[in-house]
């Protein structure tokens, strides 16, 4: 019970991170990642899904984040992804949807 209320708590982190999302910073991003992590790894259940989205987000969490205005983007030495407000939203959302 208690790492439930725990990854709800680091999620509750991200999305309050999130709601400033224009104006956050490249390692702010990464904080939102970090907290969305730990959230994942919190969560008691064993889903196909939890690992996918968890290795998506550390995968994101391992890149070089450069900021372009209001988007991102993930660099490492193999590719490269645009990270709009939408996706990072989706993120939180489909984390909250495991937690429930």
């Amino acid at each position: 019970m208690k790492n439930i209320e725990l990854a709800r708590t680091k999620l509750e982190r991200a999305q309050l991170l999130f709601e400033t999302f224009e104006e956050i910073s490249e390692n702010e991003l990464k904080q939102i990642f970090n907290y969305v992590m730990n959230a994942i790894e919190l969560m008691p259940a064993d889903n196909i899904d939890k690992y996918e989205l968890y290795g998506q987000v550390r995968n994101l969490a391992g890149c070089d984040i450069k900021k372009f205005g209001g988007i991102f983007k993930a660099v490492n030495w193999k590719n490269s992804t645009i990270l709009r407000k939408q996706d990072i939203k989706e993120m939180i959302d489909r984390i909250d949807m495991l937690l429930n």
